[in-house]
């Protein structure tokens, strides 16, 4: 989990790649492995005639400088339905790095010191949400698990959230999220056949079929999985040793996140109403130029060099609720807008959107 894809919020094109690093320091008198950074690159597949690229000075962009735990790195949308939610672990402590994806910028690191201390990081271990971002939990040492919850080696979320399966190389165990005592609702709902060669249970992973697979270790060309993982106790059915694929699979599998996730409606969050200064500032370009005449009450709008053939024009106040909007066609790679807009004194973001590109704005009516 050392890396991880995520599209790039309102793009049709872009996708950020995040990415650690991997060096070579003496820790406590010990020559260790560990990610001293966290960064990231934009992948437009819109380029290069469509057989994609990296953009123009977004390759390996530092987030973090900072020892971090191997892989663990997740996200989960926002629940305003948009946004993505980025999360790693610090190395050596109990601190969470956050950060905030929006159309414009990455707003972060923030940090938070919650659950155990992580003194002695392993290889090994996931991190995972449920699929409706409700539950988190991440392994940070043997036999140490924090959920946000026992495992050793991989996890997984049952479809609906409500069971958690937790295992080490030899047993699976299952959780029930929605009783009283999550501890006390530890189950072993399968133990190691012992077959194989060896295809004892590793990291896990929900699938789009509704099951949960499990990779083997040292690659082999096994893999297990949990045929009803949304039923309580034995009746989940674990087939051991039964799913074979052509080729050796290599311990863990890829790093998903649930990009179907949508708005967690009627939560505090569920809501675009919030543009922060931060974000416009961070994304205007001198391509798209506003000016304000207030005797005449009209915005004047030029966005220049622009690429694509379709457009969309937006005005939004600073609570992020939409005033204007227009879609139409682009027959030069100049754009111009007289907008008479008889608003109230505030702030106001023009957003101009083509197929290609997405230029933000601002302008102010004192």
């Amino acid at each position: 989990q050392g890396g991880l894809f995520l599209p790039k919020p309102n793009s049709i094109s872009e996708y950020y790649l995040f990415h650690e690093s991997e060096e070579f320091f003496n820790y406590n008198s010990t020559n260790v492995y560990r990610p001293i950074s966290l960064s990231y690159s934009i992948i437009d597949v819109a380029l290069d005639s469509g057989k994609g690229g990296i953009e123009n000075n977004f390759k390996n962009i530092h987030l973090i400088d900072d020892t971090l735990t191997h892989g663990k790195l997740s996200a989960v949308r926002h629940a305003n339905g948009r946004d993505w939610w980025l999360i790693i672990h610090r190395f050596n402590s109990n601190l969470f790095y956050k950060f905030i994806i929006t159309p414009y910028t990455i707003l972060g690191p923030f940090t938070q010191n919650i659950g155990s201390f992580n003194p002695a990081d392993v290889y090994f271990g996931q991190t995972k949400f449920s699929e409706d971002g409700n539950h988190y939990f991440i392994q940070l040492q043997n036999d140490s698990v924090d959920l946000f919850v026992l495992a050793i080696v991989g996890g997984a979320f049952s479809p609906s959230g409500r069971f958690l399966y937790l295992n080490n190389d030899r047993k699976i165990h299952q959780f029930d999220l929605w009783a009283s005592n999550i501890q006390s609702s530890d189950s072993i709902v399968a133990v190691w056949d012992s077959t194989g060669t060896p295809s004892i249970f590793y990291e896990s992973t929900l699938a789009p079929d509704g099951r949960i697979y499990l990779c083997t270790y040292v690659g082999t060309t096994i893999l297990h999985y949990i045929e009803y993982p949304d039923s309580l106790g034995t009746a989940c059915s674990i087939i051991q040793n039964s799913f074979v694929t052509p080729n050796p699979n290599t311990f863990c599998f890829p790093n998903y996140a649930n990009y179907e996730l949508g708005a967690d409606i009627g939560s505090i969050c569920d809501t675009l109403l919030y543009i922060s200064l931060n974000e416009i500032q961070a994304a205007e370009k001198e391509k798209l130029n506003i000016f304000y005449h207030p005797a005449w009450q009209t915005a004047f709008i030029n966005a220049s060099g622009i690429q694509g053939k379709n457009y969309s024009l937006s005005i939004f106040d600073i609570t992020g609720k939409q005033l204007f909007y227009e879609q139409g066609k682009i027959s030069s790679q100049y754009f111009t807008k007289d907008l008479h807009c008889n608003f109230a004194n505030g702030i106001y973001i023009v957003s101009f959107s083509t197929d290609r590109e997405k230029l933000i704005s601002r302008f102010i009516i004192q």
